[in-house]
């Protein structure tokens, strides 16, 4: 499958609802040109998974559904699904960018539409899932992180904003702890022998207790830095999602934070999974993938991040 392709595809689509909602002239002619481009690279998907018949892939679009036809041999299940309204999104794309001519707005949402047939149908016909499915989160790299987040995704559209907020949470941790792992030492530090007799045993536990906490804020913040994210959208996300604390078997403890009184609400969950889905990310994109990637003795492990 060519995921990369269609997670793509969707951002695209995503984008086209985008203008289509700004409700200005211009954007009406963007929605529809973003939505045909989404198209086309969903064609060229398909056509990258079809047996090679010795041709070169064609470059315009309309030839695009001619040798996705030609492959299916007759059978309906493999032919571009849409195919005439297909069509006609491409005419209207053209007439907009090669002369200027901007679709209103009625008419742009029925080519969205169009459009949104369109994936609905053929993603499954052609890549056996969901359009409604695919994300940005498909891309990540972790099993466990991805599931995360896709658990959040889904709870988002159903709803569910504390369960949202929640999986966002947990998301964000499990990233947050295999690219810190790879940065601590393995053994925590010992105290001077002349404080640990000030502080006592009990002063002592306390102690290691409050500096590991202070430590690990520093580190939260730190690796926002470093992975350049917004330290606003961090403290925005920390402020909504519960605090998480993965235990020795796996499994999350979950504790709401009270810093407001307001309940969140759906943007906030739109938020927090969009927050998550970018911080895994980041974090795939700065994780060794061999062991020849790891930082060797004497070398700083921060200096590539």
């Amino acid at each position: 499958m060519e995921l990369n392709q269609l997670v793509l595809c969707k951002q695209l689509y995503n984008e086209a609802e985008g203008f289509l909602s700004r409700k200005e002239s211009v954007a009406y002619g963007l929605a529809v040109s973003v939505a045909q481009d989404a198209v086309e690279l969903f064609l060229r998907a398909v056509i990258k998974q079809l047996p090679s018949n010795g041709q070169k892939p064609p470059e315009e679009f309309i030839k695009c559904m001619d040798y996705i036809d030609m492959a299916a041999s007759g059978r309906d299940a493999s032919r571009v699904p849409f195919r005439a309204r297909m069509s006609e999104l491409n005419k209207a794309r053209v007439n907009f960018k090669h002369y200027g001519l901007v679709p209103n707005e009625v008419d742009a949402a029925r080519l969205l539409g169009y459009a949104a047939q369109f994936f609905e149908t053929g993603t499954p016909q052609f890549f056996q899932c969901e359009f409604a499915n695919i994300s940005l989160a498909d891309l990540i790299t972790s099993p466990e992180v991805r599931q995360k987040v896709k658990a959040a995704e889904l709870a988002e559209r159903e709803g569910d904003i504390s369960e949202a907020l929640g999986a966002s949470a947990e998301a964000v941790e499990l990233s947050a702890l295999a690219l810190l792992s790879r940065l601590q030492p393995r053994e925590a530090g010992f105290l001077p022998k002349s404080l640990k007799n000030i502080l006592g045993w009990d002063g002592e536990s306390e102690f290691k207790r409050y500096i590991g906490d202070q430590f690990e804020r520093a580190n939260r913040a730190s690796l926002t830095l470093a992975l350049s994210l917004n330290m606003n959208d961090l403290v925005r996300f920390r402020m909504l999602v519960p605090s998480v604390h993965k235990m020795f078997g796996g499994n999350f403890v979950r504790h709401q934070r009270t810093h407001s009184s307001a309940a969140p609400t759906a943007d906030d969950a739109i938020f927090a999974v969009a927050f998550a889905t970018r911080y895994a990310l980041a974090v795939d994109a700065r994780m060794p993938t061999d062991r020849r990637a790891l930082p060797q003795e004497g070398e700083d492990p921060l200096a590539n991040l």
